[in-house]
């Protein structure tokens, strides 16, 4: 990198892109680095992973209690991270003292934004739809909107959305 170099590109990827880059031998060519942060929460982004939640109908609420503590523990979250890379990211603080986290160059910036995420996962599955919030959460975070219309905003652009769809 030049020391003049003012320009940088923000590909928004999941953060197991880190095995990717490695698999193709570009370590040296992408770098993980923190979203932008409102600077009066100190938080910033949107958290795109996949929650567990126990659904207020469940029949099972006691054993989906269970695999809510289990799929949070320690144990779980280890094998996840070593044994299926590609289908997890570590959410625990401990993450950050595993030797298999150390030996990841990118993994401190990583486990860093993902303690920052500001945002909720938006309910539709969908790309787009993610993307709009995503973006119009961004621009109320930096003071670009208001909260109101910027949920306003994505709303309508995601109903515009929808009907293009049918």
């Amino acid at each position: 990198m030049k020391g003049n170099n003012n320009v940088a590109i923000n590909l928004r990827v999941a953060p197991g892109f880190i095995d990717s880059i490695k698999t193709f031998g570009t370590q040296d060519r992408y770098q993980a680095t923190l979203l932008f942060q409102n600077s009066e929460k100190g938080m910033g982004g949107m958290f795109a992973g996949s929650p567990f939640a126990i659904g207020a109908t469940s029949q099972n609420k006691d054993l989906a209690w269970e695999w809510l503590k289990f799929s949070g523990s320690e144990v779980f979250q280890k094998y996840m991270w070593e044994e299926q890379r590609s289908q997890s990211m570590p959410v625990l603080k401990a993450a950050a003292d595993w030797e298999s986290v150390k030996a990841e160059p990118q993994m401190d910036i990583i486990l860093k934004q993902m303690s920052q995420l500001w945002a909720p996962r938006y309910p539709y599955r969908s790309g787009q739809p993610r993307y709009i919030l995503s973006e119009n959460v961004e621009r109320i975070l930096l003071g670009e909107l208001s909260p109101a219309s910027g949920m306003k905003r994505a709303q309508e652009e995601t109903e515009s959305w929808l009907e293009g769809q049918q």
